[in-house]
């Protein structure tokens, strides 16, 4: 069976459900070498393996764990403003 072809006016080119490496970096506005390194680090989850040549990441997971680093880092953020504010005990 044929592959099907996504065509660039395809409503599926702009929002395609699986991502390749270069579609993962813009979606994290890094380049494909920091995917990798993020990869192999730990910091960022592999990628599914369809046959040896094609790896592809769910844009689902991929945009909830942007949303889930951004969460922390608000988090952090409040959490570090709180030290900040200054102590109500007189």
């Amino acid at each position: 069976m044929k592959p099907v072809a996504v065509y660039q006016d395809s409503p599926f080119a702009a929002d395609p459900l699986m991502l390749d490496i270069r579609g993962v970096a813009d979606l994290l506005t890094v380049s494909v070498r920091t995917v990798e390194r993020m990869v192999s680090s730990g910091e960022f989850f592999p990628a599914v393996t369809l046959n040896r040549r094609n790896k592809r990441w769910s844009r689902v997971a991929v945009e909830q764990w942007i949303a889930a680093r951004h969460a922390a880092a608000v988090d952090g953020n409040r959490r570090s403003e709180l030290h900040l504010l200054p102590s109500s005990e007189t």
